[in-house]
């Protein structure tokens, strides 16, 4: 294994990244997206099977997050993923965060993941040589870079769902 390409996560890094999540995914220790806590999820598919979306209710019938992902209907792959935040049926600006996927051309392996917030950006590069399982972070615009260690690899087809934060604006 290479060393890595930046310094080790310190905690202030790991609390800028939590900040910049916006309390809607995590990078670690796997990619996956938050499901507000106390909320239900109903599943949208397509007709090849593959999530297009994924709303949270809260209370019974109040929406307070909606999941859009666009899909390669071919290779089954993720391309895009679309998270915004609703409060009494309105989306709410500053609770969105947009996933753009960047593979391999030659292994097809998920490369690269820029995620767009309001209040930061995030790029997460994987790296896989010698059977690393480290991840290369940037945050923009403060210039954060480090690296996350054992990081499980996201297959870029599914989308990883796990209980998350409170939900806000019910």
């Amino acid at each position: 294994m290479l060393p890595p390409q930046h310094p080790i996560a310190s905690l202030g890094d790991l609390a800028a990244l939590n900040e910049c999540s916006n309390g809607q995914f995590q990078v670690t220790p796997y990619f996956a997206i938050f499901q507000p806590k106390n909320t239900r999820a109903v599943y949208y598919k397509d007709d090849f099977g593959h999530t297009t979306r994924i709303e949270f209710f809260a209370n019974g019938r109040e929406m307070i997050c909606r999941i859009e992902a666009l899909t390669n209907i071919r290779s089954s792959s993720v391309h895009a993923i679309d998270i915004v935040g609703y409060s009494q049926g309105q989306a709410i600006n500053d609770v969105t965060s947009l996933f753009d996927v960047r593979r391999d051309p030659y292994t097809g392996e998920v490369a690269r993941y820029a995620i767009r917030t309001k209040k930061c950006r995030v790029y997460v590069d994987i790296d896989r040589t010698g059977g690393s399982s480290d991840v290369g972070v940037t945050l923009l615009p403060s210039r954060r870079k480090f690296t996350l260690r054992d990081v499980k690899a996201w297959d870029g087809a599914s989308i990883p769902i796990v209980s998350g934060p409170e939900a806000t604006g019910v």
